[in-house]
């Protein structure tokens, strides 16, 4: 989801602050949606995203690192001509509206507009409002015509107080859904925050509302874009978008929950391009391993044939008083009756033919010997980019996808290694239900660590019977698992794999005593015994009580 008007305000508020007496220091696109402004201020350098990712769009400061610039095209060479080097003398949002516009000392301005779709940046002559750049180039904003925020609205949110919003309410019927009063009373407000602002008055019509629970969620929601005294609790609300007005403030400031709202995602700068580039060249080799599996088995249909080859050296040999030297073909019967054609080198003698045919059967079957092993190690081979595949698809950052990078065979890992940018630990996911402690590795490397070296012989194993999936465990400590911990932990082993939108899973699940790697096998393989099988539905809600743990062991 796209960053909203409401929280735009609010992170706005956070880098006025910031941007004071700062000057635009360098502009870069560094990949086909995002872009970074380097904003220099005294003592520090400010790196502030704009993204204009058409489900994403959104823009805070970045905490760690991002890719290098890509090559620059006329639009930022435009905007390094006429802002780069300059003061940026204000910042502003009109209204809550998905738009804000940095204003320079150079006479131009660069407004982020994710109003609507697509995304843009235009680059505007900021008193005649005039385009002098656009991307994309193509789009719902018009170079011909003069750009201009709407005109401000006396219905928004920021200009309503409320003893304005309780004499709304009067006049519309009691029966009225909250939701539908607030449109009326203002269009401003986003699904989001309408659904927010209902979920926190506790009722659905206006006519449950108090004015007790108005001025509490009024002050909640409102007062800290009102207000800028009051202070902003920043974090990541039950619906997993980023919020201002947090029950309890989870990060220090907004920049951060912006960070990790996206981050956590899979959705910060570049992550996605990094995730692509892997994706395609693991399937390629995944394309690769099942052009063998396939020649190995056409190797195998030719490998069968071996009895038919004695057979004919057998037949040669019964009849090689009827046959002469330089016969091309030999047609006769077998020993059920049955027709057959015997094909012949004329330069060979008969003899010499029937050994022709018991050589090829011999090979044949020296070659079955070996195929049945070949081909046990073909489908491993998919199965193995099958898991890495996986890994890449569910990674959540660089640091997850260098580690997926580097779980690939050695054989095909070529070039020096790339290295692992700063950024977020990537331990296995953390879960907790009913008080136990349940571990999801997010790739073969972890698969391998979690269920081989941090699974204590009575913690519990779970993975999904068929196809590539996350190794799940429950650290017991020694104590009684639960029916309901066994089926969270079974839910979640079904959710983190390839089968993940089947209403049918099956899971299997044993002690970790009863794991075991084979000699040579590849990261995540194990093989199991006295294992038990629990049929799940990964398309369900989360089961009650399963919560995830962040870095510092709190529930979200």
């Amino acid at each position: 989801m796209s960053l909203d008007g409401f929280n735009a305000a609010a992170l706005l508020r956070e880098l006025k602050a910031l941007f004071e007496r700062a000057r635009l220091q360098k502009f870069s696109q560094i990949t086909e949606y995002d872009f970074v402004a380097h904003f220099r201020a005294p003592g520090v350098t400010h790196k502030l995203l704009l993204s204009l990712h058409p489900e994403r769009s959104r823009f805070h400061l970045l905490e760690a690192g991002h890719p290098a610039a890509i090559v620059p095209n006329s639009f930022v060479m435009l905007c390094r001509k006429h802002i780069g080097g300059t003061w940026l003398e204000e910042v502003r949002q009109d209204h809550l509206d998905r738009r804000i516009e940095f204003i320079f000392n150079s006479g131009f301005s660069l407004v982020f507009d994710w109003a609507g779709r697509p995304s843009a940046l235009v680059l505007l002559q900021t008193e005649e409002r005039k385009v002098v750049g656009l991307f994309p180039s193509r789009g719902r904003i018009e170079r011909r015509e003069p750009y201009r925020f709407p005109d401000p609205s006396p219905a928004s949110p920021l200009a309503l107080n409320e003893a304005e919003v309780k004499k709304a309410f009067q006049s519309v019927p009691r029966e009225q859904k909250l939701s539908q009063a607030l449109d009326e009373i203002s269009s401003y407000w986003s699904p989001l925050w309408k659904r927010r602002f209902t979920r926190a008055m506790e009722s659905s019509t206006v006519g449950d509302t108090s004015a007790a629970d108005l001025h509490r969620v009024w002050q909640r929601i409102l007062g800290p874009l009102q207000d800028t005294d009051v202070p902003l609790k920043p974090g990541i609300d039950p619906d997993g978008e980023l919020t201002y007005c947090a029950a309890e403030p989870a990060y220090p400031n907004m920049q951060a929950a912006a960070n990790a709202r996206w981050r956590d995602s899979s959705l910060a700068p570049g992550v996605s391009d990094d995730r692509e580039e892997l994706l395609r060249k693991l399937k390629k080799n995944r394309e690769k391993a099942v052009r063998k599996l396939k020649k190995r088995e056409q190797d195998r249909q030719g490998a069968l044939t071996a009895p038919k080859d004695q057979l004919k050296g057998d037949l040669l040999l019964a009849y090689a008083h009827s046959l002469k030297r330089g016969s091309q073909e030999f047609v006769t019967h077998d020993w059920e009756g049955n027709p057959i054609t015997i094909a012949l080198d004329p330069r060979m003698s008969v003899h010499e033919n029937a050994d022709r045919y018991y050589n090829k059967a011999k090979k044949k079957r020296r070659a079955l010997e070996v195929l049945g092993t070949q081909l046990q190690l073909a489908q491993e081979e998919i199965e193995q980019w099958d898991d890495l595949i996986y890994a890449a698809q569910s990674s959540e950052n660089r640091t997850d996808l260098e580690q997926v990078r580097r779980s690939m065979p050695s054989s095909v890992q070529k070039g020096k290694k790339k290295s692992v940018p700063q950024g977020p630990t990537s331990g296995p996911r953390r879960f907790v239900h009913d008080d136990f402690l349940i571990l999801v590795g997010r790739n073969p490397a972890q698969n391998d660590k979690l269920s081989l070296k941090t699974a204590a012989k009575e913690d519990i194993w779970f993975h999904v019977r068929q196809g590539a999936g996350s190794h799940v465990l429950i650290k017991t400590s020694g104590r009684q698992v639960g029916e309901k911990t066994m089926e969270a932990a079974a839910w979640l082993a079904a959710s983190f794999s390839q089968s993940s939108e089947s209403s049918s899973v099956e899971v299997v699940t044993t002690r970790a005593r009863f794991l075991k790697k084979p000699k040579g096998a590849p990261l995540g393989k194990v093989i199991y015994r006295q294992e038990t099988e629990l049929i799940i539905d990964p398309t369900q809600p989360q089961p009650e009580g399963l919560e995830r743990q962040t870095k510092n062991g709190l529930a979200e």
